[in-house]
């Protein structure tokens, strides 16, 4: 069976931070953060921080449901709509943004090595 690799935003809608593992490997969501998934990753997220927040109403359909609407965003982005060149910009942009605070660090100044004085 193919996976859908579409993106679907989820959100993160407890106040506590969200951590669970998929195929060994730690997805961890802080409080009121939105990040992007793939879909079937999304929805496996998503039932187990509902599992969490409801407790013992886990047998509750209607208040699943709705927070299940609450975290998965309605729009999603379906991959082969991405082009990776736009990926890049965006990852470029937010680099140089980081690291405006650095500019004084790109100028290396010359330090003369001090000379030290052998013991006899």
């Amino acid at each position: 069976m193919e996976q859908d690799y579409s993106a679907i935003a989820f959100t993160n809608i407890s106040s506590i931070d969200f951590t669970w593992e998929w195929n060994s490997k730690p997805y961890s969501i802080k409080a009121g953060e939105t990040k992007y998934f793939p879909i079937f990753l999304a929805k496996h997220l998503a039932k187990h921080l509902i599992d969490r927040e409801l407790g013992d109403k886990l047998a509750n359909k209607d208040l699943r449901a709705e927070m299940e609407a609450r975290i998965l965003s309605e729009a999603s982005i379906p991959v082969e709509e991405v082009e990776p060149e736009a990926i890049q910009a965006k990852v470029d942009a937010v680099v140089e943004e980081e690291a405006k605070p650095f500019e004084e660090l790109k100028e290396v100044k010359k330090v003369r090595k001090p000379r030290v004085k052998k013991i006899k």
